[in-house]
This record gives structure tokens, C-alpha cells and sequence, in this order.
């Protein structure tokens, strides 16, 4: 980064693609020039592609997607065939690591879902049930590839959805934490998922299964949202460091009363005095107003998409607040025709 007065330069680097933003034309074809007298660089123009990630860019906002990518990917796995399907993971379902036939070819199942852990940077939706397939990787079974051939149908279905990032929108950070107590069938460990928006799409988010087993929904829901904080600090400064302070609160939205309630508390009632230090992080932060811990019904708890299969009404619904749109079909020529760019 470099920061002249109010204006600020920024350069993405991954190897030897580089991304170059700012809100200084000058400064930013200053920063080319003198980039070329000491390195061999073509300059491809405005971003429209990186890294198999696609920018659609025009005066109502930035999409993000990486439907060519996906594309690619269903024929390399032979899936072009199969017939779509709206969710990823039937509801109620739990994989074993026991069930099941083991596989004979490895390797094809490692090399899908790393394909699918890629998608997962465009797509916040497909986080869990990906997290979930990618718990087998040491041993796949059978089960374990249906799960995952049916991720890929999914896909199919949305091949045209990525983040949207409306031009016009509040610039306001504000996230979601969720938890699935004891949610896994193998050793009852809790998944953890939170998410926070800046604007009209997702910027952050994660679903991951807690390193203990929770005793309780509200320890785990208490666990959840201690790491959602940690993630608001990294946010702040991030932001900070790109002239974007977060001055207010940010607000996090809970389900879970009880755990709302132990932020409010400084009190170590005696069921909870074995969660450890490092969980009351949170409390430090809620009482130097950093933080804002609120209730919000289950019905628009979005980080429930990181903690468990939904049913295509609820999918549906999380997904559009998350930010992830279908592209406008008026755009759609960009999208097939449009060259790469780094």
C-alpha cells in the first residue's frame, strides 16, 4: 500500500499476477511506470479476470463468480451430464468416517474437493457442506462420493451465482455467528460459522468444527461467537490499514439467548467456569464497546448456512443475503466473452 495524503494505492500480488486499485488514476499509472522500467510486466487493461475468478465491473457494482472455473471442473469430473439439483446436502444427513465402502481411487476424490474448497472463495454457500466432505479425505468412501458428485450437481444448478457488491450500498460492518451443538456424528463436536458483510455482499466468513466437545448449545454458541470477535479485530484493521476505519461497534448477530446473556455477565457463574480464558475474549471486547452482541431470530440467522444443511426455501433465502446472486442475464455476454487480466 501507499498512502499520499487522502489518496491511497493498493497492489494484490499472487506470484507473478498482480492486481493494482486505488481511487487515484494518476498515482495508480505512476505506480505502472515505475514498475516497468524495473520488471517485464504487460499491462492487461481494467480486471475482469484473476486467478479463475471472474470481475464483472459496471456502474451498479462488482460481481465476483467463478462460473467458467466450475464449468471446467464438471467436465474434467464428468458431471456435465448429471441432472441439476438446488441443495447441496440432504437435510438430516450425517457422513461417518466407518460407513461405507472405502474407495480405490483416492486421489480423483482429494483432487475434487480441493476443487471445491477453491469454489468456496466465491461461494460462502457451499462452505459447510465442502467442510464437511473435506473431513474424509485420509480415507474417502463411497458415501463420502456421492456427497460430493451431489455438490457438483448442485453447482450446476447455480452456475451463475456470485457476490455481488452493490455500488449504492451502506458501507457497514455487521456479521453472524451460529452454532451446531455436538453436530458431528464421530466425536460430537460442535461446527462453528459466522459471517460479516461490508456493503451488500460477504467479506469474511467460516464454518469449522470447534477444536472440543461443547457441553452445552450455550457454550457452543458462546465459543462460536468468541471467534467471530477475534475476526472483528482482524477486520478493523484491515480496514484500517485501507482508510476505512470501523469507528462504531460492529454488531454481531446471535440466536442464542443464554450466550448473550454470558457476554452481558462478568460474573463466572459455576457452569461456566470450564470454558477456558481465551473464550471470555469476547467479553473484553462487548465491554470496550467494540463489539455489539444481538439477538436475531433463527429464521434470519444467515451463519446457519455454516452449520448445517438447509432446505432449499431457507438456502435460498441465506444465500441472497450473503450477497450471492445470479448474474443479470443482461451481463451475460461479459461473462462469456471477456478476456483475462491481471
Amino acid at each position: 500500500m501507499k498512502k499520499t495524503d487522502h489518496r491511497i494505492v493498493v497492489i494484490v500480488i499472487y506470484v507473478d499476477d498482480l492486481i493494482i486499485t486505488g481511487d487515484s488514476d494518476a498515482d495508480i499509472s505512476d505506480l505502472k511506470k515505475l514498475l516497468k522500467q524495473k520488471f517485464e510486466m504487460k499491462d492487461l487493461g481494467e480486471l475482469r479476470y484473476f486467478l479463475g475468478i471472474k470481475v464483472i465491473q459496471f456502474p451498479k457494482g462488482i460481481w465476483l463468480l467463478q462460473r467458467q472455473y466450475a464449468l471446467n471442473k464438471l467436465s474434467e469430473y464428468g458431471m456435465t451430464g448429471y441432472k441439476p439439483i438446488s441443495i447441496p446436502l440432504e437435510q438430516n444427513v450425517k457422513l461417518s468416517a466407518d460407513e461405507g465402502d472405502l474407495m480405490e481411487d483416492t486421489t480423483m476424490y482429494r483432487h475434487i474437493v480441493g476443487s471445491l474448497i477453491y469454489m468456496t472463495i466465491t461461494r460462502p454457500d457451499l462452505s459447510y457442506v465442502v467442510g464437511v466432505v473435506s473431513q474424509f479425505m485420509q480415507t474417502p468412501r463411497k458415501p463420502h462420493l456421492d456427497a460430493v458428485r451431489r455438490i457438483l450437481r448442485y453447482i450446476k444448478h447455480t452456475l451463475q451465482c456470485g457476490i455481488f457488491y452493490e455500488a449504492k450500498s451502506q458501507l457497514q460492518v455487521h456479521g453472524y455467528t451460529d452454532a451446531d451443538w455436538a453436530g458431528n456424528v464421530s466425536d460430537k463436536r460442535s461446527t462453528s460459522g459466522f459471517m460479516f458483510s461490508f456493503g451488500s455482499g460477504a467479506v469474511s466468513w467460516s464454518s469449522k468444527k470447534q477444536p472440543i466437545v461443547a457441553l452445552s448449545s450455550t457454550e457452543a454458541e458462546y465459543r462460536g461467537a468468541t471467534i467471530a470477535a477475534c475476526e472483528v479485530v482482524w477486520l478493523q484493521k484491515l480496514f484500517s490499514d485501507l482508510g476505512q476505519s470501523v469507528d462504531a461497534p460492529v454488531v454481531i448477530y446471535c440466536d442464542n439467548i443464554s450466550s448473550i446473556l454470558l457476554v452481558n455477565n462478568p460474573v463466572y457463574h459455576a457452569r461456566t467456569k470450564h470454558i477456558e480464558v481465551h473464550y471470555h475474549f469476547i467479553r473484553e471486547k462487548f465491554l470496550a464497546k467494540e463489539i455489539d452482541l444481538i439477538h436475531v431470530s433463527t429464521e434470519d440467522q444467515v451463519a446457519d448456512i455454516f452449520t448445517k444443511a438447509l432446505g432449499t426455501d431457507k438456502l435460498r433465502k441465506f444465500r441472497k443475503m450473503l450477497g450471492v446472486l445470479e448474474v443479470d442475464l443482461s451481463l451475460r455476454g461479459s461473462v462469456e466473452n471477456s478476456s483475462s487480466t491481471s
